[in-house]
């Protein structure tokens, strides 16, 4: 797996419409799996942080994955908490996440599809993540 740059363009939590209410990036690194999900409100006037995670991806067999979280905004119980998914490439080049996790709404498991937008990469592109020493802190470039 490369490292990656990826721009949400819309989460639907079913049985709701599809929307997208923050700005949502997610950096990949390739070696490690270490991901970094950053979910910015999008009301300029608020400036405000929606939600923010950070862990580890795992494939779980073809085009499955986890996220598993190490860090998160919204609990402290973080290893907890992960994310599963399948993914499908479509047509425009975007892909269709379809999976569970918890909705922030509700705070329960909830069914999701989210539509991605990938950055194209330079092949030597590098991501950088680097944990300190007691495991409290993460850094992402």
């Amino acid at each position: 797996m490369a490292s990656s740059v990826s721009f949400r363009r819309s989460i639907r939590w079913l049985p709701d419409d599809a929307n997208e209410p923050t700005q949502t990036v997610v950096l990949i690194g390739s070696r490690t799996g270490v991901y970094l999900d950053v979910r910015f409100v999008k009301d300029p006037l608020k400036h405000k942080l929606d939600w923010a995670f950070a862990g580890y991806r795992v494939s779980n067999g073809p085009n499955k994955v986890i996220f598993k979280h190490v860090i998160d905004s919204h609990t402290p119980n973080a290893s907890e908490v992960f994310d599963q998914g399948t993914n499908t490439h479509l047509p425009d080049g975007a892909t269709l996440e379809i999976g569970e996790m918890i909705n922030p709404e509700t705070g329960k498991m909830t069914p999701y599809e989210e539509i991605w937008e990938e950055e194209e990469l330079e092949e030597d592109t590098r991501a950088l993540f680097i944990k300190n020493a007691i495991g409290s802190a993460w850094y992402a470039r």
